[in-house]
């Protein structure tokens, strides 16, 4: 029987989850909510490579919430170096994410007062907005947008107020052009960091989201007694879709960005009709598409089924559904990610698909200010087949994972 959207919406194929290790695929369950619960329970209780599992959690920054979820459930992970070793990793990552609200409120309240309008991102936005507290959306860093003319005095205001560069000063140079200046960091818990956005992507970007449209669609929230503005609730899922499978080319962030979307949902504030017209007017539909797409699959995201006509790129779904194997078996590093970088960036434009989308010779992996020597240079064709032939394993499991079910 063909695969048909309706079961992409309903719930994972066989193939596509046994493409990733039952640890990834615990991981990103606890994504969801409670209505998964029987569902994680059985996969908790199975033969979990704990110490893997704490690795991948570790990767997503997902310790606090794999340990609260194990805790809620019931299950004692048995392991007692891998339970000891996941609260204590749990108990550093809350600490961290309450100083980083601190030091936030601070920083926002110091601009607030020279007159400076600010605006959250990504989990600094969520986790003041959609989440129950501003620890339950761990990040490494909170994100802040404001006009770009304001964005270098806003900057060096708080490396007034005793922020410091978290990289050397020779390296600001790399972001020259950047979509935001060099990082401040806390100067007593260096892992406390802040970024002084001017745009939601770098200058380059081929998406149609105008930063004024993002201001004036903005709802004012507080962050403990300031008044902030964060993106309504359509330009913050745009983001969180665009982020993931563009900028990050759906290799990374993503318990994050199925817990976002979550969030986002549960919050009640998402049109969908709407949104996909959105979407397609920003250019951004084949990054909703897929980013919803492994979000329902492997996050149990409720997507409902008029949604993906609206989004999907042209194409059949016998190759879609190649393209989603191939784009869960690299979500984590693993025996099944692609060898290749050459055949991984093809696989990601038959998925995104730039010039369909609008976006012309636009890629993300194209950065005009990357700096110079960066790179290797082309391989021969000789060389090029050492090299695979080398990795003949590799291919197979790849393959075995892509192209079976």
């Amino acid at each position: 029987m063909p695969t048909t959207e309706q079961d992409v919406a309903a719930g994972p194929r066989p193939g596509t989850d046994g493409a990733v290790s039952l640890e990834a695929r615990t991981l990103l369950l606890t994504a969801a909510g409670s209505e998964v619960d029987d569902e994680l329970r059985a996969l908790l209780s199975g033969r979990i490579d704990g110490q893997l599992l704490l690795r991948l959690a570790l990767r997503e920054r997902a310790v606090v919430a794999l340990d609260s979820r194990m805790s809620g459930l019931g299950i004692d992970p048995g392991d007692g170096e891998f339970r000891d070793l996941l609260r204590r990793h749990a108990m550093i990552s809350a600490f961290r994410q309450q100083y980083l609200h601190a030091r936030l409120r601070e920083a926002v309240w110091v601009l607030h007062e020279a007159g400076f309008r600010v605006m959250l991102l990504k989990g600094a936005a969520l986790g003041t907005t959609v989440y129950p507290s501003f620890g339950d959306r761990p990040m490494g860093d909170a994100d802040l947008l404001l006009h770009a003319a304001e964005a270098r005095p806003a900057f060096e205001l708080l490396r007034a107020r005793g922020w410091c560069l978290e990289q050397p000063p020779e390296q600001e140079a790399f972001y020259e052009g950047h979509h935001h200046l060099p990082p401040l960091c806390d100067p007593v818990q260096r892992s406390a960091v802040l970024e002084i956005h001017t745009n939601l992507f770098q200058e380059w970007h081929p998406f149609r989201i105008p930063l004024d449209e993002v201001w004036e669609g903005a709802a004012r929230t507080n962050i403990g007694s300031t008044p902030v503005s964060v993106p309504g609730p359509h330009h913050a899922l745009l983001h969180v879709c665009t982020h993931f499978a563009w900028s990050h080319q759906a290799r990374k962030g993503s318990w994050r960005a199925f817990r976002d979307l979550h969030a986002l949902l549960d919050h009640g504030a998402v049109d969908w009709a709407s949104l996909c017209r959105e979407a397609r007017q920003a250019r951004a539909a084949t990054c909703c598409y897929w980013t919803l797409r492994l979000a329902a699959r492997l996050g149990r995201l409720p997507v409902p089924d008029h949604v993906w006509p609206e989004l999907r790129p042209p194409g059949s779904e016998a190759l879609r559904h190649r393209v989603e194997a191939h784009l869960t078996v690299n979500l984590f590093p693993g025996d099944n990610a692609c060898p290749s970088v050459r055949v991984g960036k093809r696989v990601w434009e038959m998925a995104i698909r730039p010039r369909w989308s609008g976006h012309g010779a636009v890629r993300p992996w194209d950065e005009p200010f990357r700096v110079g020597g960066e790179g290797s240079a082309p391989e021969g064709v000789a060389r090029a087949l050492r090299s695979h032939v080398r990795r003949l394993g590799a291919w197979r499991r790849y393959a075995s994972a892509v192209l079976t079910d």
